[in-house]
Parts: structure tokens; C-alpha cells; sequence
């Protein structure tokens, strides 16, 4: 395993942020709130798997769901890149147009 397969990279790190959240999110979800293509999301998800970070929980009418894992919270925790830091926006309920929590960039 090369330097590369250890550390994370941007789009990795911010899948991580927003699975460390908590709950089973849908692959669009964490596209949106992470800010990224839905190719990125689809690819830093395969890697995260592959790496045991991140697993598939559910797959219902479709659409995948992903949760962190307890190793996924260590290397995020130990790692702490900065240059992961999520969008600055809201989060909003499904259809509800009021926002959940506010995103906090530092």
C-alpha cells in the first residue's frame, strides 16, 4: 500500500465529514452536502469501502445508502485534513425549506 491508499484526499474527506453526521445517507445526499459531482461521490465511495471507512447498509427502490464506520471516524478523527472542510450551506429536510444545522467552516 503506497502513500496515496493511506491518506485521504479532498472528495474523501468530505464523504467522511458528511457520513460522520450520522445516520444512512442516500449517494446524492452526500453528493449535494459535500459538495461534489455525483462521479466524485461515486468514486471516493467505492474507495472508502474498499478501505473499510465507509459501508453500503441498505439499498432500497435503487438508491444506496452509506454509513461510516467506527475505523471511518478514526481516520477522520486521527487525519483531520483541513482541506476537507464542507460548503458553507445549509442543510435542509426533504421538501421542508427551513434548514436543519448550519455548516461550519473553519
Amino acid at each position: 500500500m503506497d502513500q496515496r491508499e493511506r491518506t485521504l484526499n479532498v472528495a474523501q474527506a468530505r464523504v467522511l465529514r458528511v457520513l460522520n453526521w450520522g445516520g444512512m445517507v442516500a449517494e446524492r445526499r452526500v453528493a449535494e452536502s459535500a459538495g461534489l459531482r455525483r462521479n466524485e461521490t461515486r468514486r471516493a465511495l467505492a474507495i472508502l469501502s474498499g478501505r473499510f471507512l465507509v459501508r453500503k447498509v441498505s439499498r432500497i427502490g435503487g438508491v444506496d445508502r452509506f454509513e461510516i464506520t467506527d475505523t471511518g471516524r478514526a481516520v477522520l478523527a486521527t487525519e483531520n485534513p483541513p482541506y476537507g472542510a464542507l460548503p458553507q450551506e445549509p442543510l435542509r429536510a426533504k421538501g421542508i425549506g427551513k434548514p436543519l444545522s448550519w455548516i461550519r467552516l473553519r
